[in-house]
């Protein structure tokens, strides 16, 4: 049904209309799968990132012909892992006129592990044991490809000045890796869980138990060899409320951050608000006279250091909406811009990265007094420092041993109802590159510039739908681009080395 055209163009052929129609009619079964009454276009152009109507998607199918390599239509409803694990693992499956040779002593416990692919990861879930596990056989993929193969033992082969460092290969937790486990690479040329993570997660500890002490056959085209793979899972990516599900350790109270924990030194205000009841009892807290509460003028509230005037509020934000950015670099900030309210709103993290990193430095110059604009542009150094493509260890190791200063000098400024445990992590921020290397490597920016670069063909820029698939489709969108055969998101990745 993929064969779209007659010889010499002359027409569809009936089987691919007749598999268009059949694909249409599968599509509209699928409830889950709909967006209303529309479903996912799988052309060439839209490849499954946008919802259209069924008539849409015909005209477009006709039009364009299917997405390479959609013959499993996993965006559809159709189960995929089964196949997947199948198609996998085909070289290594012994037939029965072939005997299993020694190096492939696990051919049988695969075929248990495929029968699986029909058990539930707890009863009453609707996901199999091995949905959960697939993304792991995608590393082989890595291998197995001539594009990223060369590439996967790139950290083990790059050379780097000494003193800088532009991989987590060059990181102190990656070197106490290698020195604890010095034969690790010997062989080798659906819903929250919430509390039930450790549920949801134990089919994956098993597989990384396997892929630690056993390994899986893997072959690698640029070496010409095949190899025992094994791995480790050295860290991963949360925000504050997965840290939490996964540690086990609540960021709420007064041992909040989870890396001081039980030596954290915090403590309740009696009213959180920056408000005249607040500044009433300042002086409790610190010392801090320009901001208590004149007895003369109990309900006048006084006007910090730090505070622009409304004049000035106008002129940054006419300036911030008048921006203009490279391709690629940043978002339009000009949308975060109320003039009515003279306010900067929805400012994404990456919005933050840019305006913390270029911008204060500049917009704030010669509106605030020397020693506020000195304490900011400091904490601007900080994330400019330790967000670097490479880092330069000796300045690294400079903010870890000035970090605290600078916290200070920020709570000479702002009143303490400013400073959470948000703000207390920074002072944990120079220690993490140091130990795990340069953080683009933990970062989704790059990753989300080119879903939103794809949805931007499709929507305004300005089209609220925008935000909304972001959060709804972004997961699937890269879990795609992955498995990519023509290695779209692995040379992405690849990238990042550079």
């Amino acid at each position: 049904m993929y064969e779209k055209n007659l010889p010499n163009r002359a027409g569809l052929t009936p089987e691919f209309q007749d598999g268009v129609t059949a694909f249409i009619e599968w599509a509209k079964s699928q409830q889950a799968y709909l967006d209303g009454e529309k479903i996912r276009c799988p052309c060439r152009k839209c490849k499954n990132e946008v919802f259209k109507t069924p008539d849409e998607v015909n005209l477009d199918l006709y039009m364009k012909g299917f997405m390479l390599e959609y013959y499993n239509w996993t965006s559809h409803g159709e189960e995929r892992v089964q196949e997947y694990f199948k198609a996998v693992m085909k070289p290594h499956l012994q037939d029965e006129q072939n005997p299993p040779a020694p190096a492939e002593e696990g051919t049988n416990r695969f075929q248990d592990v495929l029968h699986a692919t029909e058990q539930p990861l707890w009863n009453g879930c609707t996901t199999s044991q091995l949905a959960v596990v697939a993304e792991l056989v995608d590393i082989k993929r890595l291998y197995a490809s001539q594009v990223t193969a060369e590439h996967m033992t790139w950290h083990a082969n790059h050379q780097t000045e000494e003193g800088s460092m532009c991989h987590p290969s060059d990181a102190e937790a990656w070197r106490h890796f290698d020195r604890t486990h010095p034969g690790f690479c010997s062989g080798a040329t659906p819903s929250n869980p919430k509390h039930l993570i450790d549920i949801y997660l134990e089919p994956l500890i098993e597989e990384l138990q396997n892929l630690w002490h056993v390994g899986v056959l893997t072959r690698d085209n640029a070496r010409d060899e095949t190899f025992t793979m094994r791995a480790a899972l050295k860290w991963t990516v949360n925000d504050l409320p997965a840290y939490w599900m996964a540690s086990g350790w609540s960021f709420a109270g007064v041992m909040g951050c989870p890396i001081c924990m039980e030596d954290t030194r915090a403590f309740y205000l009696q009213n959180a608000k920056d408000n005249l009841n607040a500044q009433k009892g300042l002086n409790i807290i610190c010392n801090r006279p320009e901001l208590e509460v004149d007895e003369k003028r109990p309900n006048v509230m006084p006007k910090a250091v730090y505070i622009l005037t409304r004049e000035q509020k106008r002129r940054i934000c006419e300036w911030i909406s008048r921006l203009k950015f490279s391709d690629g670099y940043a978002s339009n900030l000009a949308r975060c811009v109320n003039m009515k309210e003279l306010r900067l709103h929805d400012m994404k993290s990456h919005d933050c990265h840019v305006f913390i990193q270029k911008l204060i430095s500049i917009a704030f110059r010669e509106m605030l007094p020397e020693s506020v604009w000195s304490a900011l542009i400091e904490v601007s150094l900080l994330f400019q420092i330790i967000c670097s493509t490479t880092l330069d260890m000796v300045k690294v190791q400079e903010l870890e041993d000035k970090v605290a200063t600078i916290l200070c000098n920020l709570e000479k400024i702002f009143p303490p109802s400013f400073f959470d445990s948000m703000e207390h992590l920074i002072v944990h921020l120079p220690y993490e590159p140091r130990v795990e290397g340069p953080i683009k490597y933990r970062w989704m920016y790059p990753f989300e510039r080119s879903f939103l670069n794809e949805l931007y063909e499709h929507y305004d820029s300005e089209d609220p739908i925008i935000e909304e698939l972001v959060a709804t489709q972004f997961k699937d969108w890269f879990k795609r681009r992955v498995r990519d055969e023509i290695n779209y998101m692995d040379n992405e990745l690849l990238k990042l080395h550079y």
